[in-house]
């Protein structure tokens, strides 16, 4: 093989590296940098603010409201599972879902959850959700009030958790 062939057997072999490599380097990387976001989106719907403006007067000084809070940091998973995978399962069901509000008394234990019903609740797949987490709720011992959109204030579970705090402010 003569000098120039060999120079551009070299060349084809060194440019197929570097296209690997910068394949490999791409596959790598974050593909969402230089992607923008932009704010701006309300983080309650209308009845949720009505509501959150009605607990947050409600609770006073002697507890906060958080809203949208993550099931999985309210709940732990128990233990007792046959295997880890079981056991992480159960953990993504609650990683991926939130309550609308959680109740935190002032040594930051969450003493109850809130969600509001509105008519989103009514679909099929809502419905199927709602049992899910009434259920992990259930087993957990931290009260899970939900309360409609109307008539929240004669909610009785709702008044039994205030009172449970103290009373109303």
């Amino acid at each position: 093989m003569d000098l120039p062939a060999l120079n551009e057997a070299f060349a084809m072999v060194a440019i197929a590296a570097g296209a690997a490599g910068m394949l490999w380097l791409w596959k790598g990387t974050n593909v969402f940098t230089g992607v923008e976001y932009e704010g701006g989106k309300e983080l309650l719907t209308p009845p949720e603010k009505a509501f959150f403006r009605f607990l947050v007067k409600a609770v006073g000084s002697r507890a906060h409201v958080c809203p949208k809070v993550r099931i999985a940091d309210i709940l732990d998973v128990a233990r007792g599972f046959h295997s880890k995978e079981d056991q992480d399962r159960a953990f993504r069901m609650i990683a991926q879902k939130h309550v609308d509000f959680a109740v935190m008394d002032n040594h930051g234990q969450v003493r109850f959850a809130v969600e509001v019903d509105d008519s989103s609740h009514d679909r099929a797949d809502r419905r199927e959700r709602d049992v899910f987490v009434n259920n992990a709720f259930g087993s957990s011992g931290i009260t899970l009030v939900r309360v409609k959109p109307r008539g929240f204030k004669a909610n009785k579970v709702l008044l039994r958790e205030l009172e449970a705090l103290g009373g109303l402010a």
